[in-house]
């Protein structure tokens, strides 16, 4: 089986450390009369991960245009600026220290995928100027690894691993096997997982792979997961991973004999897999347009959406909207369009409207209030590009660590 070689993350963040403690903090000059705010979109628009990074820049397109259209923030009006960091942790390092020292951008939002973001935050720290998770739910980042400079508009591999655990008490399996990508998002999920599962002792794991990310390849897995003979295999594969190992899964059968939970059943690979993908699909997601907290708000975002663009929202694409609305409405509070730190001091425990309905972002560890669905994959009449989900959304206060534990996973 080919297998791509990455450079070691823990050898580049102190590689990092090394070639940046000599950095100064990046300061905001006051801007001259009328001058645009610059938003800076570190996201991947190609490989694995395109459907995620471009209609998260949609969801970020239509928040500036609604800002811009209501005349923009204290008088000035935003542009974006786009910058691809590919799948590289040194080419994403490159990316993001271009948007803060060349482009001299007043804001950014990105990567996607943990890795990225995980080589980038120390950089982040080092030049005191914000990295915004609008995808990575590594929880570290928040816990272990938090630092001021640090935020997320999306939920966190904890919550992710409990939610997880909640659906399959539910549906009553008792055979489990494992199958994540080989990077912190999928480690520290099943580990999530696996810890909740502790209280129902009837489950059982029987098997666990973990793939790397971009694996072409899925037939030695689904093989021994069919050897395995579970109930259910808890699939934590995503994107156009995600599509690859179901495709591949059809000639052996494997959904006809084992039922599946997938972790990451989200619009975005419904969307790419359209009518391919089958009803009847256990698992998570983190938004959609029919199960919000409140339905109102979150069908009149879907709806502004789909007359911009021409389709349905993903969980990207409210993501990068909801990064965007912080941003303008931390601004607003801050009473400054310049000054980051004051910025940053607004946005902790700043609650804005969002597709969900309210969003937090908690102060303690810039952690948004996102929760997440359990569910089942079915064809909704108000859609028919692909299929929908119907189940339960769990707010975030019933999935995050509480305060007291976070803080102790952050040394404090």
């Amino acid at each position: 089986m080919k297998r791509k070689k990455f450079i070691p993350i823990l050898v580049i963040m102190a590689m990092l450390v090394l070639l940046l403690d000599w950095a100064p903090a990046v300061t905001a000059k006051p801007p001259a009369v009328n001058e645009p705010l610059k938003l800076g979109l570190l996201l991947e628009t190609g490989g694995p991960l395109r459907i995620y990074g471009e209609t998260c820049i949609n969801g970020a397109t239509l928040a500036v245009e609604e800002v811009n259209r209501d005349g923009g923030v204290l008088g000035r009006q935003i542009i974006i600026i786009h910058r691809d960091p590919t799948l590289k942790p040194d080419a994403a390092i490159g990316a993001y220290r271009a948007l803060v020292l060349s482009d001299k951008v007043d804001w950014i939002l990105g990567p996607i995928i943990s890795g990225l973001v995980g080589v980038i935050s120390p950089v982040a720290k080092q030049l005191k100027f914000p990295c915004w998770a609008v995808l990575a739910v590594d929880q570290k980042l928040t816990e272990e690894s938090f630092h001021r400079y640090f935020f997320r508009s999306t939920t966190n591999s904890y919550m992710l691993g409990k939610a997880a655990a909640i659906g399959m008490k539910k549906r009553g399996w008792k055979k489990v096997y494992i199958i994540a990508p080989d990077y912190s998002y999928g480690r520290d999920t099943v580990k999530s997982f696996k810890e909740h599962l502790t209280t129902c002792p009837e489950v059982k794991i029987i098997g666990e792979d973990y793939p790397p990310f971009g694996e072409k390849d899925f037939a030695p897995f689904i093989t021994k997961i069919k050897a395995a003979k579970p109930d259910v295999f808890f699939c934590v594969i995503y994107a156009a991973d995600l599509a690859t190992f179901l495709k591949q899964a059809k000639p052996f059968g494997l959904l006809e004999t084992t039922e599946i939970f997938g972790n990451s059943i989200q619009s975005q690979e419904r969307m790419a897999m359209g009518k391919a993908l089958p009803e009847g699909i256990w698992g998570l997601t983190y938004f959609e347009c029919n199960i919000p907290p409140e339905i109102s708000v979150n069908m009149e975002f879907c709806e502004r959406y789909r007359t911009r663009f021409a389709g349905w929202p993903t969980m990207p694409s409210a993501s990068g909207y909801v990064g965007v609305k912080f941003w303008v409405e931390a601004m607003k509070k801050a009473g400054t369009t310049t000054d980051r730190e004051r910025i940053i001091d607004a946005l902790e425990g700043l609650t804005i409207p969002s597709p969900w309905g309210r969003t937090t972002m908690r102060a303690i560890d810039h952690q948004s209030s996102i929760g997440a669905i359990v569910g089942v994959t079915k064809w909704l009449d108000w859609n028919t590009d692909y299929p929908g989900i119907v189940g339960t959304h769990y707010p975030a206060e019933q999935l995050w660590r509480s305060e007291e534990e976070t803080l102790k996973k952050q040394g404090r």
